[in-house]
């Protein structure tokens, strides 16, 4: 423990106590029935055999393995693009590069979200374009 500063050790408990407990609720309650109220019932495997049985497990995986992987593919042209411009021409404006490489790191993904929402929503000025 000594070679952990404080801040470090302060850091470790706050994810545990951020992380740890959805994650037990989320196993407990896969593990039982949900009861009339709402409460937890019996002990059940039946929401895994349902799961993996079920039609669309084949779906749900290429969707998880097909998303990522475009999206890392995605970011990984848009960032050898930028990095390419950045550094092998003499583009104008390439400083502007550099700075919005910076500033994107610090925006959190939550106002990407809502930002993207509401220029690709029902009342956003994409939607109003296409109509």
């Amino acid at each position: 423990m000594g070679r952990f500063s404080p801040a470090v050790i302060a850091l470790i408990v706050v994810l545990v106590v951020a992380i740890v407990p959805p994650f037990l609720f989320l196993g407990y309650s896969s593990l039982h029935l949900l009861d009339a109220r709402g409460g937890f019932g019996a002990f059940t495997l039946g929401n895994f055999a349902a799961i993996f049985t079920g039609r669309t497990l084949a779906p749900m995986l290429i969707n998880s393995v097909l998303y990522p992987l475009g999206a890392a593919v995605l970011a990984l042209v848009l960032g050898a693009a930028q990095a390419w411009l950045a550094e092998r021409t003499d583009a104008s404006l390439r400083q502007l590069l550099y700075v919005t490489a910076i500033i994107s790191l610090g925006i959190p993904y939550v106002l990407y979200i809502v930002a993207w929402l509401l220029f690709l929503g029902r009342a956003g000025p994409f939607n109003a374009l296409l109509q």
